[in-house]
């Protein structure tokens, strides 16, 4: 299936890390006009700056068919971990849903991760924030769908960004491939693919889901 996304407009966040980089190419390869804003804009992490950007997405930007959230950061104050990870997204979320209420339609879709629900030693801020923005999404979704919009987040397993090969070692990386049954890495083409449709005017019907792309790691016994 080919997407025809000619004169749609997406915003993105995190859009110059390794996932969000594969989906802007993906979005824009279908037509689409994309907007950028990356912690190199906007520290997420500053009230001051945050507010500057939601004066922008409500003031300049006109009209909005998808918000897709990228953004995520694997350690720091809980400040920082919840404001990047957490408010400032559901911010954005808030101030693109009153956009795209006036044209009864819209979608967004929220990067998560199986982090939410799989948990790693020193990860709590990681996961407890991912976790938040999920269920707000669930929430959303169920609330302004009447309005047209449609709400989900995709929850992939470990992929191969760089995020992933700053923080593990290469015999790390080969022993975790080994415990997902696909016994490798999560492609990033498959999380872009299934993102790009779902902020499509083609999504008609999955809303309020959290959609895991982990080659069947969250289903596995360890036992």
């Amino acid at each position: 299936m080919t997407l025809n996304l000619k004169n749609k407009k997406f915003l993105i966040t995190g859009g110059t890390g390794g996932i969000g980089k594969v989906i802007v190419n993906d979005l824009s390869a279908c037509g689409a006009e994309v907007i950028i804003l990356s912690s190199m804009d906007y520290n997420f992490s500053n009230p001051t700056e945050v507010n500057q950007l939601l004066l922008y997405i409500s003031n300049s930007l006109g009209h909005i068919d998808g918000y897709i959230n990228c953004v995520g950061v694997l350690s720091g104050t809980p400040e920082y971990v919840y404001n990047t990870n957490l408010i400032t997204p559901i911010k954005i979320i808030d101030t693109c849903i009153q956009k795209m209420k006036e044209n009864q339609f819209g979608r967004i879709v929220n990067i998560g991760s199986i982090a939410a629900s799989q948990y790693r030693i020193d990860r709590h801020l990681y996961s407890s924030s991912k976790a938040g923005v999920i269920a707000a999404c669930k929430s959303y979704g169920i609330q302004y769908a009447p309005y047209g919009i449609l709400i989900n987040s995709i929850s992939p397993g470990p992929s191969g960004t760089d995020m992933l090969y700053r923080t593990m070692s290469e015999d790390k990386i080969a022993s975790l491939k080994k415990i997902i049954p696909t016994q490798n890495l999560i492609n990033i083409d498959d999380i872009s693919t299934l993102t790009c449709f779902l902020a499509s005017h083609y999504n008609t019907s999955i809303n309020s889901q959290d959609i895991k792309i982990d080659g069947g790691l969250i289903n596995k016994a360890f036992f």
